[in-house]
Formats: C-alpha cells, sequence, structure tokens
C-alpha cells in the first residue's frame, strides 16, 4: 500500500542502502507530504544528505528527528556523529548521552 507510511520509510531505507539517494527521498518527500513528524523521515533524509556531502543540512534535519522523536535512540546517536565530524565534542557528547539515557 503506497499509503502506509510504514512502507514509504522501509522503501526509502531500502533505496538509500542501495545508495539510490533520489528515489529514497522521493519515498521519504510522499510521507513527509502525509505526516511530517513521522518517526525516521527526517532521519532518513539526514543520512542521504550526509552521504551526499550536505553535512549542515544533514545535521538541521538530523535536530528535527531528534526533537521531534525524543525516544528514538538512532536519532540522538546521528546528532552526535554530526556533531563529531564538525568538531563540537561538548554537542556530540551530549547527544551521545541523550542516547545513551534513552537505552
Amino acid at each position: 500500500d503506497p499509503g502506509n507510511l510504514n512502507v514509504r520509510i522501509a522503501l526509502a531505507e531500502a533505496y538509500y542502502l542501495k545508495n539510490n539517494y533520489k528515489v529514497a527521498r522521493e519515498h521519504l518527500n510522499l510521507a513527509k507530504q502525509r505526516m511530517p513528524t513521522y518517526p525516521k523521515i527526517n532521519y532518513y533524509e539526514a543520512r542521504i544528505l550526509l552521504a551526499e556531502g550536505h553535512r549542515d543540512e544533514a545535521l538541521a534535519s538530523a535536530l528535527i528527528e531528534a526533537r521531534e522523536n525524543p525516544n528514538l535512540e538512532m536519532a540522538h546517536v546521528l546528532v552526535g556523529d554530526l556533531y563529531l565530524l564538525k568538531e563540537e565534542y561538548n554537542e556530540a557528547d551530549r547527544s551521545y548521552r541523550a542516547a545513551q539515557r534513552i537505552n
């Protein structure tokens, strides 16, 4: 069912893993139109942006995911990783600690 948000997210993840970022983004955008704060939409968008070399945009998207879905551990880990890449170690540490509190 193409209207099922879980299916859209699963398809986006599958295309992301195959490095087909364009099609992955299309599935994410369709899901985002229906429910912008649905878990993992911004997470995968951030992963795609990072893979395309857009670190700042990736961080912005990951921060949205962590804020909108605060119990999604992987979002906080991704935020930490992105801060680590930017050499913002205190922010990275804060994000990793947030992930630890969830786990």
